[in-house]
């Protein structure tokens, strides 16, 4: 009875275990290199994405290469960087029993902070543009009157009545209607 037993339980860990070793995760590798197209050891590597919200990092290798094995698949973002020879960025998807392989190629950049201060002139004398500041409230007495003009239930003339009516002490709408008006173009008499 118990050998019977104990056949039926090997029986069963039998056929499951290949469900089990199921592999249900992918890798990303890759190398990281430089300018001139020579493996860069030591580089930070870092993976992140919905799937690692903290991500995970790496040192690239002697030989410039890196690996994150045991990833859930979905998508993520790779950065390389190393001082001196800035970041590289690439979106990376990681499929189910994939390596998917990267090539990360760094260049050199040159960083300098500038500090520029100057006090602004009251008046620009050599400027010969106009400017002028807009208030909220004119703007949202602005976008009333073109809601009532491209209202579909009011032809154009319908649509002025109703602005000059809704909308006063605006010197913006007042130009708008008195353009729209003088223009003739749609109009109704």
């Amino acid at each position: 009875m118990r050998f019977r037993l104990f056949l039926a339980v090997l029986a069963l860990v039998s056929l499951a275990s290949p469900v089990l070793l199921a592999q249900t995760s992918g890798s990303v590798s890759g190398v990281v290199t430089g300018p001139d197209g020579a493996p860069l050891p030591g580089a930070t590597i870092t993976i992140s994405g919905a799937p690692l919200p903290l991500g995970r990092t790496a040192t690239s290798l002697s030989d410039g290469s890196f690996r994150f094995t045991g990833l859930t698949p979905g998508e993520y973002r790779i950065r390389a960087e190393l001082q001196g020879l800035g970041v590289f960025e690439q979106p990376v998807i990681v499929s189910l029993q994939k390596d998917t392989q990267i090539r990360a190629s760094l260049r050199a950049t040159a960083t300098a902070a500038v500090e520029v201060s100057a006090a602004a002139p009251i008046v620009d004398t050599k400027a010969s543009d106009v400017s002028a500041v807009t208030t909220k409230e004119t703007i949202e007495k602005l976008n009333h009157a073109f809601h009532l003009l491209l209202s579909a239930r009011l032809n154009t003339t319908q649509a002025l009545e109703r602005i000059s009516e809704e909308i006063s002490d605006c010197r913006e709408v007042d130009l708008l209607t008195a353009f729209i008006a003088s223009s003739k173009r749609g109009v109704v008499k």
